[in-house]
């Protein structure tokens, strides 16, 4: 995978997923098996799944700026910079640091960290 392709899957995961938090499109990114730690949580496919739940309970939708990738072979790493607007009014905001490792051109594995941080793992 070269740098256009890399950032690429990057901007398809971010928009077709994460802006509306849709569910039903992660098995189109994110393999059944995918392992991963997400702030110091290991997370699994059921985590990433309550994830986007909770995201489209809370947030209206997401937008996100790719600030920077470096892609090497089947990982990828980026640098994104996401606001969320708030059901309840108002917007959060959060820097990530994420690497994919890709496997049959899904996530396999995924490393993030974000400031501010958040529990991938917190019960909701």
């Amino acid at each position: 995978m070269n740098q256009q392709q890399g950032k690429q899957f990057i901007t398809d995961v971010l928009t077709n997923v994460w802006r509306h938090y849709d569910a039903s499109k992660i098995n189109d990114y994110y393999h059944e098996d995918i392992q991963g730690e997400v702030n110091g949580n290991i997370i699994d496919i059921n985590d990433i799944r309550r994830q986007a739940e909770f995201c489209q309970e809370k947030y209206s939708g997401t937008s996100s700026e790719i600030l920077s990738t470096a892609t090497n072979d089947n990982k990828i790493m980026a640098h994104v910079k996401q606001t969320n607007t708030l059901k309840q009014g108002g917007e959060s905001q959060f820097q990530l640091m994420v690497e994919y490792e890709l496997r049959d051109s899904k996530v396999a594995n995924i490393t993030m960290i974000s400031h501010p941080g958040f529990d991938y793992k917190l019960k909701r």
